[in-house]
């Protein structure tokens, strides 16, 4: 069980001397890098992604080309091209 922050900073405050006991149970009450953190334990995260696009969604969503209104607009477009030049430098 985590011990809280509170209690571990008094433990080591300047002229005490914790014990085996809180300096084992201080190192025990973080993550270590080499750890998984499960996601349940990361706070606010199962509930973001709850609101995510699913993969299949996405691809879907990217594959039709009139997702954003793009093909109506493009169909609007003359092919006519540049009516000016274009100084070459």
């Amino acid at each position: 069980m985590a011990t809280p922050i509170s209690t571990i900073l008094q433990w080591f405050t300047t002229g005490k001397k914790p014990s085996q006991a809180q300096f084992w149970a201080s190192w025990q009450s973080f993550w270590h890098k080499d750890e998984q953190i499960p996601q349940s334990s990361v706070n606010g995260l199962p509930g973001a992604l709850i609101g995510k696009a699913d993969k299949i969604q996405l691809d879907g969503h990217i594959a039709d080309a009139n997702a954003h209104g793009i093909a109506d607009k493009l169909a609007t477009k003359s092919d006519v091209g540049h009516t000016h030049m274009i100084p070459k430098f």
